[in-house]
């Protein structure tokens, strides 16, 4: 079950707002004001094409004494409910009625082997009520730089055709992971991989077929329920965590977390859509 960001109670968004400031205070130790000031502003944008009047997506109060420093509660308790979303799953915090933990819990995998999926996969998860169409592409395409991370180990790839498309490419992953019937899987873990798979499948199918990724008729549906969307991502992630885990527990060394991100990181222009 999912919210309409408007349509969430005024309590759920002061104690949303309530964790977001206490997040947010506890994350410097010095210049405190100065990096929650600057983080906000990151999610301030102000449209002055009009000459008699700016608009801006939300406003930053100061306080009234001589610093002039940011007013972080009044700021947040005024702030829209879908901006104020979006910094709570930025900033990994729950958001019960939304997206489970688990969607977070994958942002936290992608961050450790390929940022750039990671980025791909947090605008799935805010482009879930607002845009499913494009939440669903992104969740693909997320899970699609995992799986290349995973190939691009010298260990896995041994084993790995490097095929194009989500699809050929999960196969070649559950091949490489010896996570197949041949390789000497447990049946019940052959079949429950195998189930995965078909997930996975089918996310690239809807990408395919649902979205306008490549090209759509005027009267072809297109994704446009956020139920479907957030279905999606969740399943990427739980698909996505389980391979990363048990990659990093069966083909990495113990030294593997001293990696240098950059080593893994995948160019998006690669993803092909």
């Amino acid at each position: 079950m999912y919210m309409d960001a408007e349509q969430i109670s005024p309590a759920y968004l002061l104690d949303l707002a309530d964790k977001i400031e206490r997040e947010l205070w506890k994350r410097r130790d010095f210049s405190k004001y100065k990096y929650v000031e600057n983080y906000i502003e990151r999610w301030h944008a102000v449209d002055d094409s009009n000459s008699f009047c700016a608009e801006e997506n939300f406003h930053i109060f100061r306080q009234e004494d001589e610093n002039g420093n940011i007013d972080l509660n009044k700021t947040l308790a005024r702030m829209p409910s879908d901006i104020l979303l979006k910094i709570a799953f930025d900033l990994g915090l729950d958001t019960p009625g939304y997206l489970p933990v688990i969607a977070e819990r994958f942002k936290t995998v992608l961050s450790k082997n390929n940022k750039n999926a990671r980025d791909v996969f947090s605008d799935a998860i805010m482009n879930v009520y607002s845009n499913p169409e494009d939440s669903v592409l992104d969740a693909s395409s997320a899970l699609d730089g995992l799986l290349k991370s995973i190939l691009s180990d010298s260990e896995v790839s041994k084993s790995s055709r490097k095929p194009d498309g989500l699809s050929k490419r999960f196969d070649d992953a559950l091949s490489a992971l010896k996570l197949t019937k041949k390789s000497g899987a447990p049946e019940e873990i052959y079949k429950i991989s195998s189930s995965l798979n078909n997930i996975a499948k089918e996310i690239d199918n809807l990408r395919s077929n649902k979205t306008n990724s490549h090209g759509k008729l005027q009267d072809e549906y297109v994704v446009d329920d956020p139920l479907f969307a957030e279905l999606c991502v969740n399943s990427a992630a739980t698909v996505g965590i389980f391979l990363w885990e048990y990659y990093e527990k069966n083909f990495t060394s113990k030294d593997s977390d001293n990696k240098d991100d950059a080593e893994l990181e995948i160019d998006l222009e690669d993803i092909p859509f």
